[in-house]
């Protein structure tokens, strides 16, 4: 074999026999590492009557080329869980599969699941399919869905290995709003598995967590220039890592060569924007708004920005920013400002430049047009600013009665919002520490968000968004 190999510069050997046994012929294939002279994959065992061997050779076929497929996968940079020796998917729902990757790549997360569920259904043993199933479901917002393919992963639990069972901790934890579990199973698939997208996981996971040593670690054994265009949020979740430990001339840097890699991406353009703001220097940060023009950007990243002028120091020109916008909201259609969502951007906006009684008055009327959450609770921030604690504390008590399933504790998060807009410091650690505990965690918005502008300097407030690693 190692002859062989030599011969035509093989990175894999092929090996297959076949012997008798009563009246059938049994086939085998396995497949070796010819340089560490080991078998990494080997068919089971496959009988065909000895009047028709050849009715042996289509499910060998498959899953031959289905290992090699998808090792072959797995080396060019993607998300492939670890190939075990007798589970490589079937040739056919390989092609859904790497369908599904290429639907992923492009974001596509609706279209990927469907590829990725037919993959699965063509081999029920292809964990890889239900995981990267379970995964495009929760990128699209669609948690029953996941949930139903975590519940089938669950089932398989007892045959699967090591790492397919830290991914499949994950991925439960992250639905039932278990951080700890998901952070721990993110943890085992990069060491067991330490390939870039596991790395990607345990840094997101480190993140929610509130350890962004830990992530930045993570992050600094991404291979970004291996994993291609796909991967655009590595560049801006690797500099909020930084940004929580205040390195922001790092952030700025890693932030810079990201949009030098994806110059069109509004994520990674609000990221430098918001590390620029970080570092004082609010002249770049109007520059480059200038730049790439107003209305290239959300009201949502706007409204971050600002954020991030104002807690750094920078009132007067995040006064600027947010009257400019309120300015192009305004130029819009009659049409278009009678519809729910300009009212909503437009009441936000009317917030943050704390022009609050008539904030209030567009909150109001919105939640007696829809009777939204999001519209009870933006009343409830007005209430309370301008002194009104009664409807305040009826929201909290409101929220804190919600139980949705996969909410996971962002009602509780609402609360801690609303409890900061009191200037109760002891309540809203409390809630966001109880909201933790149930799956949601603000710790990059903590510094910055206005919500939390009257207890910011509140000895327990600091105490909990210390980094804890």
């Amino acid at each position: 074999m190692r002859r062989v190999a030599e011969g035509t510069d093989a990175r894999l050997v092929v090996t297959g026999s076949y012997y008798a046994a009563a009246d059938d012929i049994v086939f085998e294939v396995a497949v070796h590492d010819a340089a560490k002279e080991e078998v990494i994959f080997s068919t089971e065992p496959i009988r065909a009557d000895r009047d028709d061997p050849t009715t042996a050779f289509e499910p060998l076929r498959e899953g031959l080329f289905g290992f090699l497929a998808l090792r072959g996968l797995r080396l060019s940079g993607e998300d492939v869980a670890e190939i075990r020796q007798t589970q490589a998917p079937s040739y056919a729902a390989y092609r859904e599969f790497a369908l599904g990757a290429e639907a992923f790549r492009a974001l596509n997360f609706r279209r990927a699941a469907e590829f990725f569920e037919q993959a699965a259904s063509l081999d029920s043993t292809f964990f890889g399919a239900l995981s990267r199933g379970a995964t495009s479901h929760m990128n699209a917002v669609n948690y029953p869905a996941a949930q139903l393919l975590d519940d089938r992963m669950e089932l398989m639990r007892a045959r699967l290995s090591t790492s397919e069972r830290a991914l499949l901790d994950w991925s439960r934890g992250w639905l039932d709003g278990d951080l700890q579990r998901a952070h721990d199973g993110a943890a085992r698939t990069s060491e067991l598995s330490p390939t870039s997208p596991a790395k990607f996981l345990a840094s997101m996971t480190a993140l929610s967590i509130n350890r962004p040593r830990e992530a930045s670690d993570y992050f600094k054994e991404f291979d970004w220039k291996r994993m291609g265009g796909s991967w655009a949020a590595y560049w801006s979740l690797s500099a909020a890592a930084h940004h929580q430990l205040g390195r922001h001339g790092t952030e700025l840097r890693l932030i810079r060569q990201g949009r030098a890699q994806h110059p069109e991406h509004r994520g990674i353009l609000v990221a430098e924007l918001a590390a620029l703001a970080a570092l004082g220097k609010g002249d770049d940060v109007w520059q480059l708004v200038d730049d790439v023009e107003l209305a290239g950007l959300f009201d949502l990243q706007i409204w971050r920005v600002a954020n991030e002028l104002d807690a750094h120091g920078d009132p007067a020109l995040t006064q600027r920013l947010l009257e400019r916008l309120l300015q192009r909201q305004e130029r819009a259609s009659a049409s278009e400002q009678q519809g729910r969502d300009w009212r909503f951007r437009h009441g936000r906006t009317l917030a943050y430049l704390n022009r609050n009684h008539e904030a209030r008055s567009v909150f109001q009327a919105l939640f007696e047009d829809d009777g939204r959450p999001d519209s009870r609770f933006w009343s409830a921030v007005l209430a309370a600013r301008v002194g009104d604690r009664e409807t305040a504390e009826q929201a909290i008590a409101w929220f804190g009665a919600r139980t949705i399933r996969y909410e996971n504790g962002k009602n509780v998060l609402q609360q801690a919002y609303i409890a900061a807009e009191l200037g109760d410091a002891e309540r809203t650690v409390r809630f966001l520490q109880q909201a933790e505990e149930q799956g949601t965690t603000v710790f990059r918005e903590l510094h910055v968000d206005p919500h939390f502008a009257a207890v910011r300097d509140d000895p327990l407030l600091r105490a909990y968004e210390k980094p804890r690693g």
